[in-house]
C-alpha cells in the first residue's frame, strides 16, 4: 500500500470541491431542475399521484444525501482551510445578541426546523444551522428537513402540473 501523496490529496480535494459545488447548484436551482421536471411529468406523461409520490421519495433521498454530506464535510473544512472563519464564527455565536438565535436554531423544536426547511430549502436550513450552531446538525433533523421540504416541493410542482394539464 502506498501512502497518500500530494496528488491523491489534491484529487480528493477536487472531488469534494466538485460535490460541494454540485450541492450548492442544486440547492439554488432545484426549481429549475426538479420543479420543472415534476411539472412536465404531470402535464405530459403520468398520473399526478404517481408523480407526487415518486418526486417526494426521490427528492427526499437526494436532499438527505446532500444534507448529510454537508453536515459531515463541514467539520473537515473547519479543521483545515476554514479555521480562521470558524474562529470568527465562534465569536459571533457567543455574542450577547446572537446567543438566543443560536439556541433557537440548534436546540429549538424539530417542528420549527421542519417548517423552516419546508419553506426555504432543506440544504439551506442545514447549512445555516451548521454555520450558526457550530455543531453537527444530526441525522434526525436532517431526515425531518429532507422529508418536510420534499413533500412540500413535490406537492407544489405536482399541483402546478395538474392545474396546467387541466387548462391545456
Amino acid at each position: 500500500m502506498e501512502a497518500d501523496g500530494p496528488t491523491q490529496a489534491a484529487g480528493r480535494s477536487a472531488v469534494k470541491t466538485f460535490i460541494g459545488a454540485a450541492i450548492a447548484f442544486y440547492a439554488v436551482f432545484d426549481t429549475i431542475t426538479l420543479g420543472v421536471a415534476t411539472t412536465a411529468l404531470v402535464i405530459f406523461v403520468f398520473n399526478p399521484l404517481i408523480v407526487f409520490v415518486g418526486a417526494a421519495v426521490g427528492i427526499t433521498l437526494l436532499n438527505y444525501a446532500c444534507c448529510t454530506w454537508v453536515d459531515r464535510e463541514w467539520g473537515d473544512w473547519v479543521m483545515g482551510p476554514g479555521k480562521k472563519v470558524e474562529a470568527k464564527l465562534d465569536r459571533f455565536r457567543s455574542s450577547r445578541v446572537m446567543r438566543h438565535p443560536v439556541d433557537w436554531v440548534t436546540r429549538g423544536s424539530v417542528v420549527w426546523f421542519a417548517l423552516a426547511a419546508m419553506l426555504i430549502n432543506a440544504i439551506v436550513v442545514t447549512v445555516t444551522a451548521r454555520v450558526v450552531g457550530g455543531k453537527p446538525v444530526g441525522a434526525r433533523r436532517i431526515r425531518v428537513a429532507a422529508v418536510a421540504y420534499s413533500i412540500f416541493f413535490a406537492a407544489v410542482y405536482t399541483l402546478l402540473g395538474w392545474g396546467a394539464s387541466a387548462v391545456l
